[in-house]
């Protein structure tokens, strides 16, 4: 989730792909979602750090919360 952009709106479409450009790479793309006023990510940031990557396991069991996501990770917790 991104709340803002570097201007402190709500991010446009364009912010968020460039954002996944920048902090993603080539890892493994998952989802980034714009989220106005900090009205979701707010309830799940731990350390005020960001970026911050959550990971779901099967049951969406958090194997990971507030955190760095690795590809090996995303492997040991596939079924």
């Amino acid at each position: 989730m991104m709340a803002e952009n570097n201007e402190g709106s709500t991010p446009t479409e364009d912010d968020l792909l460039e954002w996944a450009d920048t902090y993603l790479g080539d890892a493994p793309y998952h989802p980034v979602v714009a989220d106005p006023g900090w009205g979701v990510g707010s309830r799940f940031e731990a350390d005020g750090g960001i970026p911050s990557l959550t990971l779901l396991g099967p049951g969406a069991v958090v194997i990971i919360a507030d955190g760095t996501v690795t590809s090996a990770d995303i492997e040991a917790a596939l079924p």
